[in-house]
């Protein structure tokens, strides 16, 4: 398998103030001058392996074959925690055995390679208890881009050693019961309920877009609309966001805020 891209992604919860990201940047350019970077996000909130895991699942799909995900989301940086890279489809990801990989681990249909970084000699020469994204995934995203082999990576791993349940939704006869999975910069609610297993619900039902009912605490919202400009300003409105998912939003506002709500509420789904 050949990978030729020489892009790599970046994933942190590092923001942009403190020049963490630049400095991984300025690694990966040292090591792979024809590297192409993108940024992915900056400002997953700190910590949440969650939300890592979904990005990088969503992101996953639009990059080509040859792409190195680098995602450093790592409460446990400097602990025996392993550095894993895993290669599916073409592309590879680097990240922290907590969690992340889960998603992407459950949907895995093609083969696949699992790794763990244990090659110091990729590394940085001095590597801190605090600064992995600079030391060791940086390097890798570089060497990675760059043509190496995940076999000079690391030794084969069976699985991840954390799997967290990848958030589903579950279709019952009546309704669909499911939870908010990620809050984005603008207060909206990204739900476990993907587009076309919605449809395909409606579908056998004889049902539209027009005859649900989305409840979210004691707040019920009639139907899904085609964007958020459907409803008055201040109004909350259930649309298909660019994610693939069911998303509850406030036209011109945050539906975080407006609906008191947070990752891992329940939402249900039902027909008028």
């Amino acid at each position: 398998m050949t990978h030729s891209s020489h892009i790599i992604t970046l994933t942190t919860d590092f923001g942009l103030r403190d020049g963490f990201v630049g400095v991984m940047k300025g690694v990966i350019v040292a090591r792979a001058p024809q590297a192409h970077i993108i940024d992915i996000s900056h400002d997953i909130r700190p910590f949440d392996t969650v939300a890592a895991g979904f990005l990088l699942e969503w992101a996953f799909s639009y990059f080509p074959q040859g792409t190195v995900h680098t995602v450093v989301v790592d409460p446990g940086v400097g602990t025996t925690r392993d550095v894993l890279a895993f290669e599916t489809k073409g592309q590879r990801i680097l990240c922290p055995d907590n969690g992340i990989l889960s998603s992407l681990w459950a949907d895995r249909t093609e083969p696949y390679r699992l790794v763990v970084a244990e090659n110091r000699a990729l590394w940085l020469d001095e590597v801190s208890g605090t600064f992995h994204g600079r030391d060791i995934f940086a390097p890798l995203a570089a060497f990675l881009a760059t043509g190496g082999d995940l076999s000079q990576v690391g030794s084969p791993r069976d699985q991840p050693a954390v799997l967290l349940p990848p958030p589903q939704a579950e279709f019952g006869k009546k309704e669909i019961q499911a939870e908010i999975v990620y809050i984005d910069r603008f207060g909206n609610l990204v739900t476990t309920i993907r587009r076309n297993a919605l449809l395909e619900w409606l579908h056998e039902r004889n049902a539209t877009r027009r005859d649900m009912i989305i409840q979210l605490g004691t707040s019920c919202i009639h139907g899904i609309s085609d964007c958020y400009g459907a409803v008055e300003e201040g109004l909350p409105v259930v649309v298909f966001d660019g994610y693939g998912r069911l998303e509850i939003a406030i036209n011109l506002g945050r539906a975080d805020r407006v609906l008191n709500a947070v990752v891992r509420d329940r939402v249900t789904v039902s027909l008028s």
